[in-house]
């Protein structure tokens, strides 16, 4: 729904081959993300070197 809502059109069949690996990432990710702090800023840019 987010992918359609941004202008992606994503076929059907591809769904199957792509949710595992997001899935895989929420997995991964989502322990991490509970021990931020909750006034921690996000990051909204890409760094530049020396930054």
């Amino acid at each position: 729904m987010i992918a359609k809502a941004g202008g992606l059109e994503i076929p059907a069949g591809d769904f199957d081959r792509i949710a595992p690996p997001l899935d895989a990432l929420e997995a991964a990710f989502r322990p991490l993300v509970e021990d931020l702090p909750y006034d921690l800023e996000p990051a909204t840019g890409v760094l530049e070197d020396g930054e």
